[in-house]
């Protein structure tokens, strides 16, 4: 199955917010666009791709911000709406020794946890190859209507279903509900993104994978499962001084490199390259602060594969 050429390579539905960056030198937090599906679609986007975003922000200074951001990426805001009366999603993120997130989130009745089931552009999805989304828009109503809805529009316009966990303990009321939402994307996609530790929360098992998922699994590299044969690629040695946006670098690239394959037929040596592909792009954002503004290019890409 090659996926038949439309407007948009892949569109994305989710969380957009503002990542409070510590930056220890100074003592100061940087206010740096973020949130998972945005991420995504920025590396698809530094790579050529054309993106569209789906999802709701505040009617104040951040919620511009993000919109003006992401126009500034070409990533189409269409599907991107204003709430009136809730503000933007902030996010505060620390860092420690090795480079690894502690993140603080202020999303109680934010904007993006309103969007609703009649903001979902069916147009827009009908002029999308595939459709990304998560689990933080699935954590509270009544974006997890909208999100539930948009899933079922994208599968009867055709679109090819891309999830990533994205697990964030700290924004959901139980995490029963967590490892629930976790399965129920597994089971409503076609290509997964998924941590190792995201794994072994929501106890799945290979056999309930989709029929293409990537394990990431940090400095001990990453994998990818196809028709649960398993496959293989050694992460690259960086200097990290932030692993923000490393998995959403990842499949970004992952996605890229895929549309333009039969996905029914992949043989070995294009599957080790999306693996190689994409580690090397979750590597290099992981040099920089922040995510959503420091997506790789294929020439750095390549750089770092030839070293």
């Amino acid at each position: 199955m090659i996926l038949e050429k439309r407007r948009f390579d892949v569109t994305a539905l989710g969380e957009l917010l503002i990542d409070f960056q510590y930056l220890p030198e100074s003592g100061t937090y940087k206010a740096n666009p973020g949130g998972a599906p945005a991420n995504v679609l920025s590396q698809i986007a530094k790579l050529g791709g054309s993106t569209a975003f789906i999802g709701k922000v505040g009617r104040d200074s951040f919620g511009r911000q993000l919109r003006d951001t992401l126009t500034g990426l070409r990533i189409d805001v269409s599907g991107l709406m204003t709430d009136n009366t809730a503000p933007t999603t902030l996010a505060f993120v620390a860092n420690n020794d090795n480079g690894e997130r502690e993140f603080s989130f202020y999303r109680t009745g934010t904007a993006d946890t309103n969007l609703n089931v009649n903001e979902i552009p069916a147009k827009l999805l009908a002029e999308s190859r595939v459709f990304h989304f998560g689990t933080l828009s699935l954590s509270h109503m009544p974006a997890a209507s909208a999100t539930e809805a948009a899933i079922e529009t994208a599968k009867h316009s055709g679109c090819l279903i891309s999830f990533d966990p994205n697990l964030r303990p700290a924004l959901w009321d139980n995490l029963k509900s967590a490892k629930e939402r976790i399965r129920f994307g597994a089971e409503n996609c076609d290509i997964m993104k998924i941590s190792r530790e995201e794994v072994e929360f929501a106890e799945l098992s290979p056999s309930l994978f989709p029929k293409l998922t990537f394990v990431t699994d940090g400095a001990k590299g990453s994998d990818c499962y196809y028709n649960q044969t398993r496959f293989h690629s050694e992460a690259y040695s960086v200097n990290a001084v932030d692993t923000t946006g490393a998995g959403d670098s990842f499949l970004g690239a992952a996605l890229f490199r895929l549309l333009e394959l039969d996905l029914d037929e992949l043989t070995e040596p294009q599957i080790l390259d999306v693996l190689d592909f994409a580690s090397a792009a979750g590597a290099l954002v992981t040099t920089h602060f922040g995510a959503l503004l420091s997506m790789a290019s294929k020439q750095e890409i390549s750089k770092l594969q030839k070293k």
